[in-house]
C-alpha cells in the first residue's frame, strides 16, 4: 500500500548519476540502516545491482543516462510485524521537465487497519538542501514559504486553481493584524517537497481575490488546501475549530497526507518498471546470443518481478477492502453539499447546528427523536470565534461618518463599499440579495445602533 509518494522538477545542472549517488548517500547516511559504503552496488551500468545486509535490501536500476533513460535505487526491509517498507528514489531525463520519484508504501502481512501517514524521507530534504530541485511552474520547491505581494492576485487565482503546479497549493489567509493563523515558516518545513505554502499579504487581498479566484480562496485566517487540476475549490481549514495553531497545522499535514498517499505516480517513473525495461531489453540480448542460461535467468526474475507486484497489489486490495467494511459500519453524513457558500467561517455548519439545536429543545427530553438530535449536537460541538454582533454594535456606536474602523471590520466582514450617491452602499460578499444602506453622514444619536442592527440582520 503506497503511504507516501512526491514527483519533483529536477534543476538543469542534476544529471541521473548525482541523484542515484545522493541516494546511496542516504542510504549509507542514515544511522537506522545496517549499510555501509562498500555493501551498496556500484553505480556503473554494468555492475551487480543489489546488496542484502541483515535482511535488507538494497538494489539498483540503470536504463540508461540519455534522453528518456532512467535510474533508480529501492531499499525493502520487513520489520517484527512483517510489514515490508519499500522506499524508492528514480529519476527520469525527460525531454520537458526531469523528474525524481520519492515513494514510500508497505506490504501488509494481512488485512488489517489503515497505516498511519507518513513524513517526508530525509532523502527529499536532501534534495532540497543541496539545490538538486528545480522549479515547480512559477514557484522553486524550497521547503520555505511563499510570500504574496499586493499586486499578485492574478498570480494567486491561478495557483488555487492548480493550474500551474504540479504540487498541491496550501493558502494561508490572514486575519487579525492581517497575521495568518499559524507559522508559515514551521508548516512550509513540515510540507518540505509535497505543497507549496503560500501566504496572502492582507485581508485587502484577500476581498480582490475572492472576485478572481470563483470565491475559491480561504479567508479570515482559514487555510486553504489545492489541488492540481482539480475542478474543486480544494479544502478549506477553519482555525476556530481547532484547538490553536498546532492543531491546526497538524490537520493541515495530515491533509496533504492524505491526498498524495493517493497519488498515483506516473508508471515509467517507478522502480518495477524500470527494471522490466532493463529485463526486457537483457531478454532480447541474450536470446540473440543463443545463452539458454541468460534467458532463464531473467525470465526467472522478470517473473519474480512480476510476483512480488502481484503481492503487493493483492495486500493493498485486501487493506482498502477491510477499510471499506470499517467504514460502512460508522454513520454515513447524510445531507448533500448545499449550493450556498459560506461568506463567514463556518457559516453553514452553524447555521445547520442552529436548525438542530432549535428543533431538540422543542421534543420531549424522553423522544427517540430528541435523543438522536442531541447526540448529533454532542458530536459537533459548537464553533468558537468572533463575536460580529457585539464588535459591530461597539464599532457603530456613535456613527456620524464612516470612518477607517467601519472600514476595517466591513472588509473584515466580506462588504464591499460603493460610495456612489448620497449613501453608502453595502454589498456583502457581492451578492446583491444582501446589501445595507448606510448614510454618509449622520447627527442621529440613535444611527449607528440602526446601522449595526441592519447589519447583523443581513449576516445572520
Amino acid at each position: 500500500m503506497q503511504i507516501y509518494s512526491t514527483s519533483l522538477p529536477l534543476a538543469p545542472h542534476v544529471t541521473l548519476p548525482m541523484v542515484l549517488a545522493l541516494a546511496k548517500r542516504w542510504v549509507v547516511g542514515s544511522p537506522h540502516q545496517p549499510f555501509s559504503d562498500a555493501d551498496l552496488p556500484s553505480l556503473e551500468p554494468a555492475s551487480g545491482h543489489e546488496a542484502l545486509v541483515d535482511g535488507r535490501t538494497v538494489s539498483r536500476v540503470w536504463t540508461g543516462e540519455g534522453p528518456g533513460g532512467g535510474v533508480g535505487l529501492r531499499h525493502r526491509w520487513t520489520d517484527e510485524g512483517g510489514h515490508t517498507w519499500t522506499t524508492e528514489i528514480t529519476a527520469r531525463a525527460d525531454h520537458e521537465c526531469p523528474l525524481v520519484l520519492v515513494r514510500l508504501s508497505c506490504a501488509l502481512p494481512a488485512p488489517g487497519p489503515r497505516l498511519p501517514l507518513a513524513k517526508a524521507p530525509y532523502v527529499v530534504k536532501l534534495l532540497v538542501r543541496e539545490g538538486f530541485l528545480g522549479k515547480d511552474g512559477p514557484l522553486e520547491v524550497t521547503g520555505r514559504p511563499v510570500f504574496l505581494r499586493d499586486h499578485e492576485v492574478e498570480r494567486a487565482a491561478g495557483l488555487l486553481r492548480g493550474e500551474t503546479t504540479h504540487l498541491p497549493v496550501v493558502y494561508l489567509s490572514t486575519w487579525d493584524g492581517d497575521e495568518p493563523a499559524l507559522s508559515p515558516a514551521a508548516l512550509a518545513a513540515d510540507l518540505v517537497g509535497i505543497a507549496h505554502v503560500v501566504v496572502e499579504p492582507s485581508r485587502d487581498f484577500s476581498m480582490l481575490l475572492r472576485h478572481a479566484s470563483g470565491a475559491s480562496n480561504a479567508y479570515l485566517g482559514a487555510v486553504g488546501v489545492h489541488w492540481p487540476r482539480s475542478d474543486s475549490h480544494g479544502v478549506r481549514l477553519l482555525p476556530r475549530i481547532f484547538d490553536g495553531p498546532e492543531a491546526l497545522a497538524d490537520a493541515v499535514v495530515r491533509t496533504v497526507a492524505a491526498g498524495i498517499a493517493n497519488a498515483a505516480p506516473r508508471s515509467d517513473l517507478r522502480y518495477a518498471s524500470m527494471r522490466l525495461e532493463v529485463l526486457r531489453e537483457h531478454l532480447s540480448s541474450s536470446a540473440s546470443t543463443e545463452s539458454v542460461e541468460d534467458y532463464a535467468a531473467v525470465f526467472d526474475e522478470e517473473l519474480q518481478e512480476r510476483d512480488r507486484r502481484i503481492e503487493q497489489l493483492t495486500a493493498e486490495r485486501d487493506a482498502l477492502e477491510a477499510t471499506v467494511r470499517e467504514e460502512r459500519t460508522a454513520v454515513r453524513g447524510v445531507f448533500r453539499s448545499p449550493a450556498e457558500r459560506d461568506y463567514l467561517p463556518g457559516e453553514r455548519y452553524t447555521a445547520l447546528r442552529d436548525a438542530v439545536s432549535s428543533a431538540a429543545e422543542e421534543l420531549q427530553a424522553t423522544s427517540r427523536r430528541r435523543h438522536v438530535l442531541d447526540s448529533i449536537l454532542e458530536a459537533n460541538p459548537e464553533l468558537s470565534g468572533r463575536s460580529w454582533d457585539q464588535e459591530l454594535k461597539a464599532c457603530f456606536r456613535g456613527y456620524r461618518r464612516l470612518e477607517r474602523n467601519h472600514r476595517r471590520l466591513l472588509g473584515e466582514l466580506g462588504f464591499e463599499i460603493n460610495e456612489d450617491g448620497k449613501h453608502h452602499k453595502l454589498v456583502w460578499n457581492g451578492d446583491q440579495r444582501y446589501v445595507v444602506v448606510v448614510p454618509k453622514t449622520s447627527s442621529d444619536g440613535r444611527a449607528g445602533k440602526n446601522i449595526a442592527a441592519a447589519l447583523i440582520r443581513c449576516i445572520t
